[in-house]
């Protein structure tokens, strides 16, 4: 076929096309000649042509060397020898192959290929064979409620790109398998309603099988639980009581209340309180063990009646104690799962702002902050999860990946409708009240609680988390009004106040005071950190009136806010980096040893780090962090330890390991007691840490060279938990010395001795 280049008749154009036997895909080669006596610049030589409806174009405009469509009546794919860049419009693509200095007298070439089949993955395939492209194979199982789904929508996402390289569908068994190129992915189901996702490496000639189980519909929005919650989670110390909020009718009755930890279950004791509890809600009052594993636990409840089982996931964080210096980060302006808006293409399937946010949680759960606030905007549009659309069940799902409690706040993004959304008006904010609480809050009586506010202590700081927005659908605007916070809520604030106005420090957070409604000097409110502006405001001067740069857009903002005796001492802002090169971190094949990378002028103390501690081995030492604990009873064991990081350095942590005494009549079972010391060497303090499973009596001595008691750490009975002593050695010369410790429980009398050396 022949013919002359529309915009410039002096360049003719011949193109070939080339069908190939027993294979859906035609080959086109087109040549350019320029008849003219002048070089024509930069001429772009390629295909402008129409899908028919919305194309799909692997890894959205990121260069690719193939795009595909996805219509309903053609599936068609467009492949070339190089990687090429596209513009897309509604129904069409315009492709640029390569572009060229046309020299007068002179030709030029490009080829590519058409191809076609029933659906993606055979474009896919087509490709992959054409390129000759290494690959594995994987086949993906989805089940809900123990039933095979059909149709379940399946994802596949190259390398963290924010759209799909393919997508398929499960058959009528629920298993849909898939070729892929060797790489990195992201394999993503929606099925009824609900999503999840999972990381997957595929390598060259490999066989893989991910498996999706998912529970009934709106398994992730509150039913029994009301508080706490993954978004408003209680801390605590062991042996603490806490309250626990449920939606439970008064003919149900609670059969059992326990913790969740590392895949353990932890029965706790409770009664159900005899006060009468606002809202229609009942109280138990649940007793923690005296001693227990740090970290943040899921709260499960069993009881009679229809919905029996329900589990508040991230909702109790136990800790060590309150301390004098402590930390906490701000974040804002996430807009998860994307900042696409309903009838933008990309909507359905765009997950950039949740990268984002998972690059600033990876920082976060290495820094280790004591907590985190998060002042609204949660997610982007807070109507669309009713319109089929996985929105908020995404985002509350990335909030599972924190180590370290989160506490949320609502914005107008979360609560506030918009007009271009086919949703009814109130949809936005029903839809907050299903997943992060409460539905009491749907009530039309003037003086009733209709905004979800809420406050927590750490030691003696007061912080005070307050619902604020814009009510862009003026949806019950006799209660919630135009203005950033009602006046119930005005009353409320003042009424927190005066009850704890001998709080050494109050701290405020909310979205954004739309209209300058809180006098902060007034109030007593000493800081107030919010968002919605998307970038950093100081302020030096108490009270201080702090907003924080949004994560989303690839800003990565966060605050890390620290706090010395009750007086914030630093509020530093970071960003997270494009690839998350702030705070690196490397683990070596063994898992036993972690590089850490700080690339900030800023110094992180007690930093987080984990080890896997393999069954038959028992920690030898852990150099550069200082053992925290050891959770004995997850598979493999866990070791946690802290260290710091200093500004524009690297930390090596590295732990040594040993096997572990075979069990016999003089030594200890490896369930029963677990015991380390650290540093070694030393001078001259050091730290003799053990963990206990059952009750035991305890004799802990320290003998030198000679055979002989130098010091005796403890004597007496103790309970399950874990234990730090410390032995101060200044009054002792250099040398080897042992720590011996014998234990008497209902297993026995066993001891354990670890060798440690003196160096001064």
């Amino acid at each position: 076929v022949s013919g002359v280049d529309s915009d410039n008749s002096a360049i003719t154009i011949i193109t070939d096309y080339v069908l190939y036997n027993n294979t859906p895909m035609l080959k086109v080669k087109t040549k350019f000649h320029n008849q003219s006596a002048s070089t024509i610049y930069s001429y772009g030589m390629g295909d402008a042509f129409s899908w028919g409806s919305n194309p799909f174009v692997p890894g959205g405009n990121l260069t690719s060397d193939w795009i595909a469509s996805n219509t309903p009546n053609t599936k068609y794919g467009y492949i070339a020898n190089e990687n090429f860049e596209a513009t897309h419009g509604s129904y069409w693509s315009d492709v640029t192959l390569e572009e060229t200095n046309l020299l007068a007298g002179n030709s030029a070439n490009i080829t590519r290929y058409f191809t076609i089949a029933e659906d993606l993955a055979g474009i896919y395939d087509t490709y992959l064979d054409m390129k000759d492209i290494s690959t594995g194979q994987v086949t993906v199982s989805v089940s809900q409620e123990d039933q095979a789904v059909n149709d379940a929508l399946i994802w596949f996402i190259k390398d963290m790109e924010s759209e799909p390289t393919l997508k398929v569908y499960t058959d009528n068994l629920g298993l849909a398998n898939s070729r892929l190129e060797t790489g990195n992915w992201i394999c993503r189901v929606i099925a009824n309603g609900q999503n999840d996702e999972q990381s997957i490496t595929i390598s060259e000639n490999s066989h893989q099988d991910i498996i999706f189980t998912f529970g009934a519909i709106g398994h992730d929005t509150l039913t029994i639980i009301q508080s706490p919650l993954i978004n408003i989670p209680n801390m605590s110390l062991p042996g603490d009581t806490i309250n626990v909020k449920i939606n439970l009718a008064e003919s149900e009755s609670v059969q059992s209340l326990s913790l969740l930890f590392n895949g353990n279950e932890y029965p706790l004791d409770f009664i159900e309180s005899t006060i009468s509890s606002p809202f229609g809600l009942r109280t138990l009052e649940a007793y923690l063990p005296s001693t227990m594993f740090y970290g943040l636990y899921d709260l499960k409840i069993m009881c009679t009646g229809t919905d029996s089982m329900d589990i508040s996931e991230h909702a109790i964080y136990v800790i060590p104690k309150y301390k004098n210096d402590f930390s906490f980060i701000h974040v804002t302006d996430t807009h998860m799962p994307s900042h696409h808006f309903w009838g933008e293409e990309g909507l359905e399937i765009d997950s950039t702002e949740l990268l984002d946010f998972r690059a600033v949680i990876d920082d976060i759960n290495i820094i280790n902050p004591d907590f985190v606030l998060h002042t609204g905007d949660f997610i982007n549009d807070g109507e669309i999860e009713e319109l089929g659309i996985p929105s908020i069940s995404r985002a509350k799902k990335l909030l599972h990946e924190l180590e370290v409690p989160l506490f949320l706040v609502s914005g107008n993004h979360d609560l506030g409708g918009w007009d271009s959304t086919p949703a009814s008006d109130g949809t936005a904010r029903r839809t907050w009240w299903k997943y992060f609480g409460w539905n009491y809050l749907n009530n039309t009586n003037p003086s009733a609680t209709t905004t979800q506010n809420y406050s927590f202590d750490y030691g003696n700081t007061h912080f005070i988390g307050l619902e604020a927005y814009n009510n862009y659908d003026r949806w019950r605007e006799e209660i919630y009004g135009s203005d950033s916070f009602t006046a119930s809520q005005l009353q409320w604030l003042n009424n927190e106040l005066t009850a704890h106005s001998n709080a050494d420090l109050i701290i405020a957070f909310y979205h954004k005071d739309f209209q300058n409604q809180l006098d902060l000097s007034s109030l007593g409110i000493d800081a107030a950190f919010w968002g919605h502006v998307h970038s950093n405001n100081e302020d030096y001067t108490l009270p201080y009136d702090i907003s924080t740069g949004s994560t989303c857009d690839g800003n990565r903002w966060y605050r890390l806010v620290t706090v010395s005796n009750n007086t914030i001492t630093s509020m530093k802002t970071f960003q997270a980096g494009n690839n998350g090169q702030l705070i690196t971190k490397t683990v070596s094949s063994d898992q036993l040893s972690v590089t850490f990378t700080n690339n900030s002028n800023a110094t992180f103390h007690d930093c987080l780090v984990k080890f896997p501690l393999e069954t038959g081995k028992q920690v030898d030492s852990i150099l550069h962090a200082t053992l925290m604990q050891i959770d004995t009873l997850s598979t493999p064991k866990m070791v946690y330890a802290y260290f710091d990081l200093p500004a524009n350095s690297s930390v090596i942590t590295t732990m040594t390991i040993k096997d572990a005494p075979i069990t016999a009549i003089n030594s200890v079972p490896e369930n029963n007691f677990l015991m380390s010391v650290y540093p070694n060497p030393f001078n001259p303090q050091l730290s003799v840490n053990y963990q206990l499973s059952i009750v035991s009596m305890i004799d802990i001595n320290i003998y030198n060279i000679q055979g002989k008691i130098v010091d005796t750490l403890f004597i007496g009975e103790q309970y399950p938990g874990t234990y730090e002593l410390n032995w101060d050695a200044s009054n002792q010369p250099s040398g080897l010395y042992f720590v011996k410790a014998s234990i008497i429980n209902t297993s026995g009398k066993f001891q354990t001795v670890e060798k440690c050396l003196l160096m001064k």
